[in-house]
């Protein structure tokens, strides 16, 4: 999928030197990241934990031209260590990174594409939300201006647990008696809204032209909503959406289905990040998160619901085995597990495990656990295949 859209697959390292790739890690990810020591220069080693600075920084440090448009795809595991209670430690994502266009267009085409994802995994009723860091920080900043560092504190996890009372306290506490600003906290921290309501909010709410930061911010999240409005039935703007990490700068989004309240996908643009490797350049993305979404659909389930079917060489005849082999092949190609045993004697004189295809010496049977069998002259897989999806 992503290739059709002009990305280029990378291949990451799995191990980085921290030093040179703390510059651009989240806090958060460098605590939890598995590190060893390299036994040659005793530098500490890191197993890789995110794959997004990665990828920024062989960007930054690999390219002179640090204006050229380039699009990396990459399909890898992270490794983060979590409390004993929390099984995801080594997570399977597959995304996309697109560098140097620095508008609301390169934003839609990431958004654009998790959707095709979606519909390509068929996921149900998916939910795509939706905010703008840029426009957060800017809020944050205009609403604690004049505040003590442990009111601003206080009112910044106050938004992003979408406690819209509690910021009105620290905000009366603080001296702010009214506003505009206390007067639309239930709207912009309490709700999330449809793109149409989103768009009237950032047009009309005076707030939003309070500063230069807030109207800067608030165009761009505008202008992304309008953009996206051929899918804008499956957008939600939640206007205190945590982007879950701190080199976001701009839109931020996380993809939700039903059957599941665990994130299936992440991202956002995110222009400091480059210049932390030393470049300056705009640069957004995201990532599928594999292992919720195979949990989610139950891929491991279904494949071990279908029948294994063994199938037995005996004899020694080679155009025997080798119908037995393309046969094989025809069913795995279908997507049926198929495998080989290679006892000398028939099965008919034991009682199988399992469905097993084999020559008893006149024609091809395939027995059943049950009892039940099926000869034929030649190993037609079409009807093997359908009498195993019967049986």
């Amino acid at each position: 999928m992503f290739s059709l859209w002009g990305y280029t697959e990378i291949t990451l390292p799995v191990f980085e030197y921290l030093d040179s790739l703390a510059p651009g890690l989240d806090p958060v990810l460098q605590h939890k990241a598995y590190t060893l020591q390299d036994r040659g220069s005793g530098h500490v080693l890191l197993l890789r934990p995110d794959a997004t600075a990665q990828i920024a920084r062989l960007v930054a440090q690999g390219q002179e031209n640090a204006t050229e448009v380039q699009k990396y795809a990459y399909s890898t595991t992270v490794f983060r260590h979590e409390d004993h209670h929390i099984l995801e430690r080594e997570l399977l994502q597959t995304g996309i990174e697109l560098f140097g266009v620095p508008s609301a267009e390169a934003d839609w085409e990431i958004l654009a594409l998790c959707r095709e994802g979606v519909r390509i995994l068929h996921l149900d009723s998916p939910l795509l939300s939706l905010s703008h860091t840029g426009l957060q920080k800017a809020f944050l900043q205009y609403a604690g201006q004049n505040l003590s560092a442990p009111l601003q504190s206080g009112l910044q996890r106050s938004f992003y647990a979408h406690d819209a009372i509690a910021m009105k306290e620290i905000l009366l506490e603080g001296g702010k008696k009214e506003g505009v600003l206390l007067d639309v906290l239930e709207k912009i921290v309490g709700r999330t809204h449809s793109a149409p309501e989103a768009i009237r909010i950032l047009d009309r709410l005076p707030v939003f032209s309070s500063s230069p930061d807030l109207s800067r911010n608030a165009s761009s999240l505008s202008r992304i909503l309008h953009l996206v409005e051929a899918f804008q039935n499956e957008i939600r703007v939640d206007f205190a959406l945590n982007p879950g990490g701190p080199y976001y700068s701009g839109m931020v989004f996380h993809l939700y289905a039903r059957g599941t309240n665990q994130e299936l996908a992440s991202g956002g643009r995110y222009d400091m990040l480059p210049s932390l490797f030393g470049k300056s350049m705009p640069a957004t993305g995201f990532a599928f998160h594999l292992n919720r979404i195979e949990s989610l659909l139950g891929y491991e389930e279904s494949e071990m619901s279908k029948t294994h079917l063994d199938i037995q060489f005996v004899g020694t005849d080679k155009s025997i085995k080798d119908k037995l082999i393309d046969c094989a092949a025809k069913l795995r190609e279908k997507g049926y597990p198929s495998s080989f045993r290679f006892d000398e004697n028939p099965p008919e004189s034991e009682k199988v495990l399992s469905p097993t295809l084999y020559w008893n010496g006149k024609d091809f049977s395939l027995s059943f656990p049950d009892g039940k069998t099926t000869r034929f002259s030649e190993p037609d897989w079409n009807r093997i295949l359908s009498i195993l999806q019967e049986h």
